[in-house]
């Protein structure tokens, strides 16, 4: 949330309210089934035992997109403002 009322301050950016903010990383986007989400969860934590690596990731920019829930093909969706980051360790 800390997140929201800093890029709201930083861009100006009106959001409706705290509710319809929802920061996320998504590896299965638009995947609504809840098994098929758990299968590529799974998927994913297998990939990274076998690689031994972490499951924290390195973030070097951050984005703030405007999105319509209804658009399925994403055509509407218009990126706000962009921040590069020093290597944030998430």
């Amino acid at each position: 949330m800390a997140t929201l009322e800093g890029a709201k301050r930083a861009h100006g950016t009106r959001v409706p309210t705290a509710e319809a903010y929802e920061p996320h990383l998504s590896l299965a986007y638009g995947v609504d089934d809840a098994m098929a989400r758990e299968w590529i969860r799974e998927e994913a934590d297998a990939y990274f035992r076998e690689e031994g690596l972490s499951r924290g990731i390195v973030v070097s920019a951050i984005s703030l997109w405007e999105t319509d829930v209804e658009d399925d093909s994403c055509a509407s969706w218009r990126r706000v403002a962009t921040r590069e980051l020093r290597d944030a360790k998430v």
